[in-house]
């Protein structure tokens, strides 16, 4: 699913990406992406994780959470850029797992489609179920 590019994409001084998914296998693919400067939620194929990443930022020493194969997990990724250095906070089905901060403030600069599934571009296309997106599609 990709929606269109609009200022109402560009975030607030806090940044809140929530969503339900049942990833089917071990992969490197975002699963909400927009842009390469921009932000980003995406599985790490090599620890199996969630993450985000934000502009030109992502959260430094953090573990990432762990992913569920197989299962549906409620995954909430926020970003509180009034703090110094802006803090990432990381839920998995109702339950903070990580709060980090991020290697430094980030710098946004793509302002491209909102891409679910994949990120943007076409590459990398996530393998399994999402649900509830978060903004409403028409």
């Amino acid at each position: 699913v990709s929606i269109p590019s609009s200022a109402e994409l560009n975030g607030s001084l806090v940044k809140t990406i929530a969503f339900w998914c049942k990833p089917t296998a071990s992969q490197d693919a975002q699963i909400i992406s927009r842009g390469s400067n921009d932000y980003e939620v995406y599985i790490h194929t090599s620890t199996n994780t969630f993450w985000g990443y934000w502009g030109t930022r992502y959260v430094d020493g953090g573990t990432g959470v762990p992913v569920s194969f197989g299962e549906w997990q409620h995954i909430v990724v926020t970003l509180d850029d009034s703090t110094s250095p802006p803090t990432q906070r990381t839920y998995k089905n109702g339950v903070l797992e990580d709060a980090s901060p991020l290697t430094g403030t980030p710098a946004y600069s793509d302002d491209s489609d909102l891409e679910f599934g994949r990120r943007t571009g076409g590459t990398q296309n996530f393998s399994g179920d999402i649900f509830e997106l978060p903004v409403p599609l028409k």
